[in-house]
This record gives C-alpha cells, sequence and structure tokens, in this order.
C-alpha cells in the first residue's frame, strides 16, 4: 500500500495547500 507515486501526489497537494495559505497571508 506504500506506493511512492501516491506519496509524491500527496506531498503536491499539500505544497499547493501551503502555497495558497502563504498568498492569503501575504495579501493581509
Amino acid at each position: 500500500m506504500n506506493e511512492p507515486n501516491t506519496v509524491t501526489y500527496d506531498l503536491s497537494e499539500v505544497l499547493k495547500e501551503l502555497k495558497q495559505d502563504i498568498k492569503e497571508v501575504n495579501q493581509n
């Protein structure tokens, strides 16, 4: 069940969310 592809996908999703959060913080 530990597929590298899944881990990579999860990491990219987390990075997207983090980037969005950073953008919102910078706007304030």
